[in-house]
């Protein structure tokens, strides 16, 4: 009989899960409701690298660039090869003007997926912020390039 009532418990929690997932990757949800829900999965499920990522863009939505970053890093954890998750992350760094954990995130990024444009993209638009005008350049000019390869 112990061993019924854990998949029973399991069994009721998955309908309510499969919601959760849907929820947490709508991009069109509210904000709040998003959160919820990958905040449910990540309760449920917390080796799942997507849920961190997707809670991430959430709360850069949101504006709270800081819980994003916390997301984004805990992901790294579980998956440390995600390209996509390194532009976000260096995309809310860039957005708290932190350029050189920016640059470091979007090199991280181009590591992992070098015909990746958008890891070129942001590397060249953090540059030109820095106002390094050569590095900005070069950087998008890589991004033609990739561009053309994708």
């Amino acid at each position: 009989m112990r061993f019924l009532l854990p998949v029973a418990l399991l069994i009721t929690a998955s309908p309510a899960l499969a919601d959760s997932v849907t929820d947490c990757k709508n991009d069109y949800l509210a904000f709040d409701q998003r959160i919820t829900a990958c905040s449910s999965v990540i309760r449920n499920k917390p080796r799942e690298a997507w849920a961190y990522i997707a809670r991430g863009a959430a709360y850069r939505a949101k504006g709270d660039d800081d819980k994003a970053i916390a997301d984004y890093t805990k992901a790294f954890d579980i998956d440390p090869r995600s390209s996509g998750g390194y532009i976000a992350r260096a995309n809310a760094y860039r957005a708290k003007k932190e350029y050189d954990k920016a640059i470091a995130d979007y090199n991280k990024a181009i590591e992992i997926e070098p015909t990746f444009p958008g890891g070129y993209t942001g590397l060249g638009n953090t540059y030109s912020d820095k106002k390094e005008l050569d590095k900005a350049i070069a950087a998008h000019t890589k991004a033609i390039e990739a561009d053309s390869k994708y």
